[in-house]
């Protein structure tokens, strides 16, 4: 049975050498981003974990992203959000492994008002049949 720490390395391993890694400013990251990071990271976590036979888990894939200042507020930069999530959705649906399967299930974005900056959240089911 594999741990959450397992199931984010597979995912880690699957997003290294893609073009959404490629095409951010920042790191693909593993828990959680530099502190202090103002770069287009990456982070992936495992939230939830079902040990079996037949193992499920939840691992969302956030891109963190600056918004844009307008009129002293900060709002989404709507173009560069967009090519994002089509990239992610495109990658993200294209995992494959012959050990595990990764479904794409959701997509969405909020700001995160600490940072001044939106996170585009994209959620995975993660299953693998153990022996």
């Amino acid at each position: 049975m594999k741990t959450s720490i397992d199931i984010t390395d597979d995912i880690y391993e699957a997003l290294v050498q893609t073009s959404l890694t490629a095409e951010v400013s920042g790191e693909l990251c593993k828990g959680a981003r530099r502190h202090g990071s103002k770069n287009e990271d990456i982070v992936i976590s495992c939230a939830a974990n079902s040990p079996a036979q037949s193992q499920s888990a939840v691992v969302y894939v956030n891109i963190y992203t600056a918004g844009i200042t307008i009129d002293g507020q900060t709002e989404r930069d709507f173009p560069r959000m967009r090519e994002l999530s089509k990239m992610a959705m495109r990658v993200l649906s294209h995992i494959r492994d012959r050990a595990f399967r990764v479904v794409f299930d959701t997509q969405g974005d909020e700001y995160v008002e600490a940072t001044n900056e939106y996170v585009i959240t994209n959620r995975l089911l993660y299953q693998i049949i153990n022996e």
